[in-house]
């Protein structure tokens, strides 16, 4: 789940997981490249890279808007 609000003239961004929890083992790796904690999942399809892209994403959105910001301020 996904929560925008705006609170003076900011963006406060919530995210909820609903999902199994992450084990304690994995937590400081979760978003590198190719890590899983499910280790049933490693022979089947995907390349566990979703949360490293979303990473670089959120990275990306974040730099961008700066830039804008800046440009604007101007």
């Amino acid at each position: 789940m996904v929560k925008v609000e705006e609170l003076d003239e900011k963006l406060k961004i919530t995210v909820a997981n609903t999902g199994v929890e992450i084990p304690e083992t994995i937590k400081n790796d979760i978003f590198e490249p190719f890590k899983c904690s499910d280790t049933s999942r490693v022979s089947k399809d995907g390349s566990r890279l979703g949360l490293a892209i979303t990473t670089w994403v959120l990275i990306c959105i974040l730099i961008i808007s700066i830039c804008i910001i800046h440009i604007i301020m101007i």
